[in-house]
């Protein structure tokens, strides 16, 4: 998984007025796809549902994405906590708030950028463009 600043996640985000959102659903979901193996994600659909649903569907995709994170991290025998069920909360307060799902996404960067490193420790360099994993971007600007 390539590493993103979640600040820099959630004001892209607030700054296009939620496209980077979708953006940055697609590629980390396609990221964590590659990674972890898992044939039944696919991140066009999930961002297609997304708007369909009005961002109800952009509520599963964090809290599935989330719960992968830490079978994942479990599965490398890394500590971390499981903030799945927090991100679903946080998903369904956005319908009452406005603006939860931007931490939702600085969240999920964070575990994502956690995920990330168990790769590198692991030996697998998420950076190498030869890797599949990279979107051509520097790791850590987004």
């Amino acid at each position: 998984m390539e590493r993103r600043s979640p600040l820099i996640v959630v004001l892209l985000t607030m700054v296009t007025l939620g496209i980077y959102g979708l953006y940055w659903m697609w590629s980390t979901t396609r990221e964590l796809k590659a990674l972890t193996g898992r044939e039944h994600l696919h991140a066009g659909l999930d961002v297609l549902l997304t708007l369909l649903t009005l961002g109800v569907w952009g509520i599963w995709v964090g809290y599935r994405n989330a719960e992968i994170v830490h079978r994942e991290m479990e599965r490398r025998g890394e500590a971390h906590s499981d903030r799945s069920l927090p991100i679903l909360g946080l998903g369904l307060l956005t319908w009452v708030t406005g603006l939860s799902w931007l931490v939702i996404a600085g969240v999920l960067q964070d575990d994502y950028n956690q995920l990330s490193d168990a790769s590198l420790s692991d030996g697998f360099d998420s950076s190498d463009p030869g890797s599949g994993f990279g979107m051509g971007l520097q790791e850590g600007v987004l």
